[in-house]
C-alpha cells in the first residue's frame, strides 16, 4: 500500500476540476463545446497538481510513520507466544469449564 497517495489523489483534483469547470460553464450559459473542452482542459492541468500534492502527503505520512516506528519500537513477539503456548505445569492454576 506504499505509494498509492500520488495517483489518488492526483484522480480526485483532476475530476474535481472537470465537475467545477462543468459546472461554472454550464451556468454562465456557455455552449456545450466550449464547456466540454474547458472542462478537459482544467482535468488535464490538475492532473500533476494533484500529483504532485499526493506525492508530498505520500512523503509526510513516510516519515511520519518512520519516526513513529524509530520512538515505539514494537515488542518482542517471540517471547510472548512461547509463553503463551507453553504446558502448564503443575504449580499453575488450570481453570476447566
Amino acid at each position: 500500500m506504499r505509494g498509492l497517495a500520488g495517483p489518488a489523489i492526483a484522480g480526485i483534483f483532476a475530476l474535481a476540476a472537470f465537475a467545477v469547470a462543468m459546472i461554472a460553464g454550464l451556468g454562465a450559459g456557455n455552449p456545450a463545446s466550449t464547456v466540454i473542452l474547458r472542462a478537459i482542459l482544467a482535468m488535464l492541468l490538475c492532473y500533476p497538481l494533484g500529483l504532485a500534492v499526493g506525492l508530498v502527503c505520500n512523503r509526510l505520512i513516510q516519515d511520519h510513520l518512520t519516526a513513529h516506528r524509530a520512538t515505539h519500537p514494537a515488542p518482542e513477539v517471540a517471547s510472548a507466544s512461547r509463553s503463551a503456548t507453553s504446558a502448564p505445569t503443575e504449580s499453575d492454576d488450570v481453570i476447566v469449564v
